[in-house]
């Protein structure tokens, strides 16, 4: 059963993989983008993920760790663009 569950965690972590790698398509033609992100959101965004991550390294899954490690690169990039702009319109 273990196997399983890795399996479709592997896949979603691709998933996400992929919708990542075209946010940050996105966010290379127009910085822009990133304005509209909430500073809110962004964090809770990433203690989830962060969660997630310690998590796959807990029980072991190697492949799921390594997949969403782009992801929650860019949504601790995110979060600290987010906040920093939040503070400067300040």
């Amino acid at each position: 059963m273990l196997v399983n569950v890795e399996l479709i965690f592997d896949i979603a972590n691709v998933v996400f993989l992929i919708g990542t790698s075209l946010l940050i398509h996105a966010i290379y033609k127009n910085r822009n983008v990133l304005r509209g992100f909430q500073p809110i959101g962004s964090l809770l965004t990433l203690i989830a993920m962060s969660f997630i991550q310690f998590n796959y390294w807990q029980m072991g899954m190697l492949k799921s760790f390594i997949f969403s490690l782009p992801t929650i690169a860019f949504w601790i990039l995110a979060s600290v663009y987010s906040i920093r702009n939040h503070f400067k319109k300040k």
